[in-house]
């Protein structure tokens, strides 16, 4: 399991009212394997890689956020296909 010691890189302490500068962050033994894999596009890896800069609460609330918008925008697209 890799440690990262700074999980707001870039960014002030005071940027997000949920930023822990100096508390560790922790890649689960899944996202790791997601990370390391060639089958895993870019764009996930880059999703991955950002939200383990964030509060893992709003990380995982946007993440839903966006969810709910593309399945939306999926469901529409193939009700006028």
């Amino acid at each position: 399991m890799k440690i990262q010691t700074n999980i707001c890189e870039g960014e002030s302490k005071n940027a997000s009212r949920h930023c822990y500068s100096f508390k560790p962050t922790f890649i689960t033994p899944n996202i790791q394997a997601t990370l390391d894999s060639n089958g895993t596009t870019f764009f996930v890896k880059n999703i991955l890689r950002e939200a383990m800069k964030r509060d893992c609460v709003d990380s995982v609330h946007d993440a839903k956020l966006v969810y709910d918008l593309l399945k939306e925008r999926m469901q529409k697209i193939l009700a006028n296909s």
